[in-house]
């Protein structure tokens, strides 16, 4: 019996599909590196994770853009308050620095914040 590419494709995805989906567990937010990015710092504890994304040719320690997500684990502050805080150190690192809310509110009950953050 001869089987399709088509059908060898689906069976061999739905074969990898279920160890993914076995690994995810509570809320996972999933992120996409940007095109021309890549994941230049990383790093991961009890409380937090964090990646830091520069373009190809740029590294954290040298950059003109980044993109930052980190996700805290049982973080006592809103994200208002995370916001508040981060603009304040953002500032004193960077003359002329501005802040702008994205997003805020919840999503599946959980409360969060999107903003961004400008240095000249």
């Amino acid at each position: 019996m001869t089987r399709s590419p088509g059908i060898a494709l689906a069976l061999a995805i739905a074969a990898f599909a279920a160890p993914a989906r076995a690994q995810m567990v509570n809320e996972n937010l999933l992120v996409v590196v940007p095109d021309g990015y890549k994941i230049d710092f990383r790093d991961r504890n009890d409380q937090r994770l964090i990646n830091e994304m520069v373009p190809e040719a740029q590294k954290v320690t040298d950059w003109t853009e980044m993109v930052t997500v980190q996700i805290f684990y049982r973080l006592a502050a809103t994200p208002e308050q995370f916001k508040a805080k981060i603009e304040t150190l953002w500032a004193e690192s960077c003359a002329n620095s501005s802040s702008r809310a994205v997003s805020f509110g919840l999503e599946n009950g959980y409360p969060v914040g999107v903003f961004k953050l400008t240095c000249p």
